[in-house]
């Protein structure tokens, strides 16, 4: 599945590590939702695609995918060609917040869940969350539950604080 989520976004211009690289493109960052080096996963943590998007102009192209591949995909804004996994940004999230949520908590969205274009607009530095026809909170405990099944890295000697 996850190969037929990455041949619908190249066929609609978004290649497997497709860059933004044009002159006075930084001048759109103000006016545009634009995410470099981001890391597209489904709900079981496999990385899926990554790249530069401007999400202004490319948000169906990921709310599509989710529908036709029915599956939640998460689009975070990484660094280093994708190198974080998903757990770890959820885990983040967990501990900035105390939960994985969708409320506005001291300001901030922590996941937003993308319906449509408004979604964009609510907060830049977040993690966008795609989904067809699940509800919130059915979102919501299907990612607590992925990380709540990856506890076991704190025993590897990777420190999580939940």
């Amino acid at each position: 599945m996850e190969d037929k989520i990455r041949e619908y976004l190249t066929e609609h211009g978004l290649e497997y590590s497709h860059m933004i690289l044009f002159p006075g493109y930084d001048v759109l960052f103000f006016t545009h939702r634009v995410l470099y080096d981001a890391c597209l996963y489904d709900s079981e943590g496999r990385k899926i695609w990554h790249g530069d998007v401007d999400l202004t102009k490319k948000w169906k192209l990921f709310l599509e995918a989710s529908c036709i591949s029915k599956r939640t995909l998460i689009l975070s804004a990484n660094s280093l060609n994708c190198t974080t996994e998903l757990w770890d940004v959820l885990a983040k999230i967990k501990r900035s917040y105390e939960k994985i949520t969708t409320e506005n908590i001291r300001g901030h969205y922590p996941i937003l869940i993308v319906r449509d274009k408004e979604d964009l607009k609510k907060e830049l530095y977040a993690d966008w969350v795609f989904v067809c026809d699940k509800k919130d909170e059915e979102v919501l405990n299907e990612l607590n539950a992925f990380l709540d099944s990856h506890k076991h890295l704190v025993t590897k000697g990777i420190v999580v604080y939940f």
